[in-house]
């Protein structure tokens, strides 16, 4: 058995059995998922020049880069709608047998927009046309939606924290970022922190995060962040958004991923910065330079502006499916993949603690004596009855502690501790800091294709793969940290 659809003179024939597989797999991987549609529509009347509706009028729309065309048809009232356009630029054409046809050039859709466009159509031969260019974008005046779109060219010039596409909810107005603003490499791994901002008064972690219109959360967080190089838009909707994506109080912020279009396109980059390139703070800078922290040399450099060396690279790659005497899938068939790798190399450094220096571990106390008799150890073996309820003790000669004296268990515990450091205080404390490295690897692959079926029937496939491995490498071990998402 086939069923046959017939759309503008063309014929499409599917077998019965394949749609019905369709449909139910459609269902099942559906099952339990609450997703919102990332595409726009455009809606509009055609009138003739009396303002009359003109009924069976055909409505094309073409999308530039894809030529995939979605056509409509006008019902009594003249009015139209064409549903589910993916963000693009798009041309229009309008024909009635009677009339002249109408052509709109450069007509921006953007996600989730409700575009209303009128068409008057001219008395004449369906033969002669007139056509209308300019790239424009449109009010959406068919929904009360607050919110901002950040488009392709913005996401290329706007200053990215670490090249990550979440950090663009920001920009938006009601949006107050409550995360640490200095937070290190904020690459695909850090949703955690970039998920924590408040839209409008309400409280932090309280926004939902969609790809594509389907929810991507992690808990209070965002579940995944794409390549920069792969996102199209990015749309956070703030107030009076409508039911679909109405289940968090502090609004929702969407990204719809780039598709392939009818050209081989390929983007390459690599970002590298290190702590020889970034400025001190007025604070490190006058410790650096203040003389009683002590002289200016390359461990105290070191001290102050650590190792930091992140390196970030990623390779996007786009296209029509193209097998030689197989299949052109030019205006039908697009695939786009993306890969995103972060390495970042640091060295922490901790608060001032105290060790024992050289001499102490060998008992010699000498040097404290100079601070004065506060410092001046006495020998427990010497105590001695003093009357009235007192005892005495005899000082160490020297403050120094014989070598036989010292116990062995306390001086083979000593060789765990480290020498100090830093030249410390006066008295010999805070005279030691510690050091970790750490490393911070980030890998996040996408890669999604686009089918066009028919001019009514389209659908696309992604995956998306991302995990970090954190690991810290000082006393007393190696501390790993692996997450996949």
């Amino acid at each position: 058995m086939k069923l046959q659809n017939e759309v503008c003179g063309k014929s499409f024939s599917f077998r019965a059995g394949k749609v019905l597989c369709l449909i139910l797999g459609a269902l099942a991987a559906g099952a339990g998922v609450y997703g919102q549609d990332a595409r726009g529509r455009i809606t509009g009347r055609v009138l003739d020049p009396s303002g009359a509706p003109i009924p069976r009028a055909t409505v094309e729309a073409t999308e530039d880069s894809t030529q995939v065309k979605v056509t409509a048809t006008t019902n009594e009232t003249g009015s139209y709608e064409i549903l589910y356009l993916a963000p693009g630029t798009y041309a229009l054409s309008v024909s009635a047998p009677g009339f002249e046809c109408s052509k709109r050039t450069g007509v921006e859709v953007r996600m989730t927009d409700r575009l209303v466009l009128d068409f008057p159509l001219t008395v004449g031969q369906i033969t002669e046309s007139v056509v209308v260019s300019a790239r424009v974008s449109l009010v959406d005046s068919a929904s009360a939606s607050l919110g901002q779109i950040t488009d392709t060219r913005r996401i290329v010039d706007l200053p990215l924290p670490a090249g990550n596409s979440q950090a663009l909810a920001q920009y938006a107005p009601g949006v107050v970022n409550l995360a640490a603003p200095n937070h290190p490499s904020l690459g695909t791994g850090s949703v955690e922190v970039l998920s924590n901002i408040a839209v409008n008064g309400a409280r932090s972690y309280n926004v939902e995060f969609t790809i594509d219109g389907a929810p991507s959360m992690w808990g209070y967080y965002a579940a995944y962040s794409p390549p920069t190089e792969m996102v199209a838009e990015v749309k956070v909707q703030t107030a009076t958004y409508d039911a679909t994506v109405g289940r968090a109080p502090g609004g929702n912020v969407n990204m719809v991923l780039k598709t392939g279009t009818n050209q081989f396109h390929a983007v390459a980059q690599w970002f590298h910065t290190n702590q020889h390139l970034w400025g001190l703070s007025l604070f490190s800078r006058q410790w650096l330079y203040d003389p009683t922290t002590g002289p200016l040399t390359d461990e105290k450099r070191a001290q102050v502006n650590p190792l930091t060396v992140p390196n970030r690279g990623s390779v996007t790659l786009s296209g029509p499916v193209y097998l030689p005497k197989l299949y052109n899938g030019r205006n039908r068939t697009f695939w786009t993949f993306a890969y995103e790798g972060i390495d970042r190399s640091q060295v922490n450094l901790g608060s001032p603690i105290t060790v024992p220096a050289a001499a102490q571990r060998g008992g010699d106390f000498s040097a404290l004596l100079r601070l004065g008799a506060i410092y001046q150890i006495y020998d427990p073996a010497t105590t001695a009855a003093a009357g009235s309820g007192r005892y005495s003790r005899q000082p160490f000669a020297g403050n120094v502690i014989p070598v036989g004296r010292l116990d062995k268990t306390a001086a083979g515990l000593l060789s765990y501790w480290p020498l100090p450091n830093l030249p410390g205080l006066d008295n010999g404390t805070n005279n030691y800091q510690t050091q970790a490295s750490n490393t911070n690897q980030q890998v996040s692959v996408v890669s999604k294709v686009d089918h066009n079926f028919s001019e009514r029937h389209r659908v696309f496939f992604r995956y998306n793969h991302g995990s970090q491995l954190y690991k810290i490498l000082g006393a007393p071990g190696i501390i790993y940290n692996i997450l996949t998402y």
